[in-house]
């Protein structure tokens, strides 16, 4: 047993030889601790005995039913593990990270906390659709300001790295605990990163890099079933049921000699049922007479096969985390074959400032047309022979007023008002103008987008793109540009304008005082009819005496004369109601004209001009961010290139040093397999018949667990 022990302990050295060379990082020390662990457990002269149970009182009431304390106690260790506290310790994340924004004492803003997501690329800016996407604000934070790279294993949490670079369209720079960062870095808890600028400001704002760890819970995890025999006890069916599948869940790649289920009903000796899991049920006397007479020898073999299973384990660890380091590295290598291939391919004896003056021209060109568009059309808005332009919608608007009448201060009044509303004349007519406007600059802001002069904006970087394709080439990550949505012409609108008078006194001529101006011009009329008929020689006493006669003679004349005096007086009201509308109109009209004048006037020289500048001013600013986009394209060009200049020495001694570390990596990955092969072969011949079982019938005795 000596020397099987002393081939594990050189097997054990030779592992800790090969994963020590060239390797600093902090999952090393929890390698070579492991390795410790498992010399440590080697040459410990006792068993472990692990009890997990949801009650402590139900374990020791198992644990007076073995037998003596005191023999237990010189010949195993004995510990009690919580399976309701294990099993939540394995529901939190074993291994996470996050970005806290810092909240400054001049701003009222809180601290807020990013949880960095579970992906290989974090992105870090102000681009809406960025992983941590910070405020508008933060002036001096890119649209892509940060990458964050996360290597790791899915299988392993505790082998994450966090690195951290510059995105190529990052403009004021990254400042890491004071330090501006230049090329990549490994991230560590409590960095303080602060984007834009090297000191916190409201513009530049600071982050501070927390990786949270469970590592304690973690470690408390895996010592409950880093034993040589454990046992669930439960004093309920129920219960057994319900905590096996988890406690299954957690002896994965756990190297436990013998598990046991124990059923204790009652906290008795009665009916308790102990099930050496998965193979078959043994009595309560059997396995106390296995553990009270367990000698040196067993004890032994049973120590070195849970000493061989755990060195498997962390050999395999060991070589998860070497294939994490080569992963790591072969993408630095193809990022090194790219930049090459990407030098190789730019044209020798390249103009970079012919490619400026092409796009230069190419804007020009596309500003004065569009300048001259937008001019014609400003003109056929404010031409009110078209049906779409203001001008006419303005009239229409003021033609369909609701004329009103008022009595105010006993004094009687005409008034214009729109309909279907609550505002006054001015403001209803000052707010559908700047619907109009509105919609007509976005309707004109997005035609400059996408239509104008060839696809308009974006057309105008499509092309400029193809011309940048001289210096960028697949490889190199070109910088996105996204143009604004719409126009803002509320501050066009806010200057107090001058209110027209919407109201005119107003005075009806009473229906009496109509009917007697008629009456009176009737009666004139008769009279001159009478005296034309005295000039001709007749009596008019003669003829009135004998309209009258004849008349009052006859009931038909009578009739005739009633029906006549009838009509008359309805055509009197028919008159008067004409006249009274008349009058209304002239009125109202007088009104409704200077409405016009003004608004037309406002509109032509006040609203349009302003709203047409405010597009002209949108439109620089736009093209500003495109001059900024090309030059960003050619910093990335530029960039490129002069990383591969600045790699160490040269770029192809730099690359040749990547793989040959790449090949000692490689070479550590086979020789950790060859001793993970002769562990595996020892293992074998301690099961063989030749070597003895733990639990077989030669070694142990005959009661012995398993037998």
């Amino acid at each position: 047993m000596a020397s099987k022990n002393s081939q594990l302990l050189t097997y054990i050295e030779d592992t800790r030889k090969i994963i020590a060379s060239d390797l600093e990082e902090e999952e090393l020390q929890n390698i070579l601790y492991s390795l410790d662990r498992v010399t440590a457990d080697l040459n410990l002269n006792k068993l472990s005995i692990h009890s997990v149970a949801y009650d402590v009182e139900v374990v020791q009431s198992f644990y007076s039913l073995l037998g003596d304390q005191k023999i237990l106690d010189d010949n195993y260790q004995l510990q009690f593990y919580d399976l309701s506290k294990l099993l939540r310790q394995k529901q939190q994340s074993p291994h996470s990270a996050c970005l806290i924004l810092q909240k400054l004492e001049s701003e009222d803003v809180k601290q807020t906390l990013y949880e960095l997501p579970d992906q290989q690329i974090i992105t870090v800016g102000r681009k809406p659709g960025s992983d941590v996407c910070l405020p508008n604000y933060y002036t001096y934070v890119s649209g892509q300001h940060l990458e964050i790279k996360c290597y790791g294993s899915e299988n392993n949490s505790s082998n994450y790295l966090w690195k951290v670079h510059s995105s190529a369209q990052c403009r004021n720079g990254t400042y890491i605990n004071g330090e501006q960062l230049l090329g990549e870095r490994v991230l560590r808890s409590g960095d303080r990163i602060v984007l834009g600028s090297d000191s916190p400001s409201s513009k530049s704002p600071e982050l501070v890099f927390q990786s949270i760890d469970n590592s304690s819970d973690k470690y408390e995890l895996k010592k409950s079933v880093d034993c040589d025999i454990l046992f669930f006890v439960t004093d309920t069916q129920l219960e057994a049921l319900n905590g096996i599948g988890e406690l299954l869940s957690l002896l994965t790649n756990a190297s436990v000699i013998e598990f046991f289920l124990v059923i204790l009903p009652s906290k008795s000796s009665e009916n308790i049922s102990v099930s050496r899991y998965p193979d078959r049920s043994i009595e309560l006397k059997e396995l106390k007479n296995c553990l009270l007479t367990l000698n040196e020898k067993q004890l032994g073999l049973i120590k070195i096969q849970r000493c061989l299973a755990k060195t498997i384990l962390v050999i395999d660890q060991a070589s998860e985390f070497i294939q994490c380091q080569q992963k790591i590295l072969q993408q630095g290598i193809e990022n090194i074959e790219k930049r090459q291939s990407s030098k190789s391919q730019k044209k020798s004896g390249l103009d970079i400032n012919l490619l400026i003056k092409i796009i230069n021209d190419q804007k020009v060109d596309f500003l004065r047309s569009v300048d001259a568009i937008v001019q014609q059309s400003k003109q056929d808005l404010l031409d009110d022979s078209l049906a779409e332009s203001i001008s006419y919608k303005l009239q229409l608007l003021i033609d369909e007023l609701e004329i009103c009448i008022v009595k105010q201060k006993g004094k009687q009044y005409l008034e214009l008002r729109p309909r279907a509303t609550e505002l006054d004349v001015n403001d209803f007519l000052v707010t559908v103008c700047k619907q109009e406007l509105l919609d007509w600059a976005n309707e004109e802001w997005t035609k400059i987008c996408k239509q104008y002069v060839n696809s308009g904006l974006e057309g105008l970087v499509r092309t400029a793109n193809i011309t940048l394709q001289a210096v960028l080439t697949a490889n190199d990550s070109e910088p996105s540009l996204k143009f604004r949505d719409q126009v803002e012409i509320e501050e066009s609108f806010q200057d107090p304008l001058r209110r027209i008078n919407c109201k005119i006194e107003y005075q009806e001529d009473p229906i009496w005082t109509y009917f007697i101006k008629k009456i009176r011009g009737f009666v004139f009329q008769i009279m001159g009819a009478l005296f034309l008929l005295s000039f001709l020689g007749l009596s008019r006493s003669a003829v009135i005496k004998a309209i009258n006669k004849q008349v009052s003679s006859s009931p038909f004349l009578l009739i005739l004369v009633i029906t006549m005096l009838v009509w008359l007086l309805h055509k009197l009201w028919k008159s008067y109601q004409t006249n009274k509308l008349l009058e209304k109109h002239k009125a109202t009209e007088k009104l409704r004209q200077e409405l016009r004048t003004y608004y037309q006037k406002i509109i032509k020289n006040r609203f349009v001009d302003k709203v047409v500048q405010k597009l002209d001013v949108t439109l620089k600013n736009e093209m500003s961010k495109f001059d900024r986009y090309i030059k960003s394209a050619l910093e990335i060009a530029s960039q490129s290139s002069s990383e591969v200049e600045a790699a160490p020495v040269d770029p192809k001694v730099y690359l040749k040093d990547c793989q040959t570390k790449a090949v000692k990596l490689e070479r550590k990955i086979r020789d950790l397999q060859k001793v993970k092969d002769k562990i595996q072969r020892l293992h074998a011949n301690l099961q063989s018949p030749a070597g003895g079982r733990v639990n077989s019938i030669e070694v142990a005795p005959k009661n012995w667990i398993g037998s």
